[in-house]
């Protein structure tokens, strides 16, 4: 069975961009009020701005909100990444030297599914545009 998406009204649009720019709704939160996944929104926009030379023009990520201050952390042996920690970190090439990093690593169980999700739906719409363009 296909879900089918429906977009979000301007006035939805401009509450959910307003809320994430303010650091009061987390990412996550704004994907599902956008009707996409949180990897699918990331990743969205994460390849949208690797193509946009004018700075002023790409699209702000929120990956946090920067309402807490930076601070020493204890030894640590263990670390847990959220799926969006996954994706920048992915992204800017630096999760395997993360990983490295630590001993143990923790992830959410929803968190792969959601990644091969993703990979699914990317794979789907780019067949789709191939097939279009020919």
């Amino acid at each position: 069975m296909t879900r089918r998406k429906f977009s979000p009204s301007p006035t939805e649009t401009r509450q959910i961009n307003d809320a994430l720019l303010h650091g009061d709704m987390p990412l996550f939160v704004a994907a599902t009020g956008f009707r996409t996944s949180l990897a699918e929104l990331m990743l969205r926009n994460f390849a949208r701005n690797s193509t946009i030379a004018d700075p002023r023009r790409r699209v702000v990520i929120p990956v946090f909100s920067g309402r807490h201050l930076p601070r020493q952390l204890p030894e640590t042996k263990r670390l847990a990444l959220d799926i969006s920690a996954l994706m920048t970190l992915g992204w800017l090439g630096l999760l395997s030297r993360v990983i490295a990093a630590y001993p143990e690593i923790v992830i959410p169980a929803g968190a792969l599914g959601e990644l091969f999700e993703a990979q699914r739906c990317i794979r789907e719409f780019q067949a789709s545009r191939i097939a279009r363009a020919r």
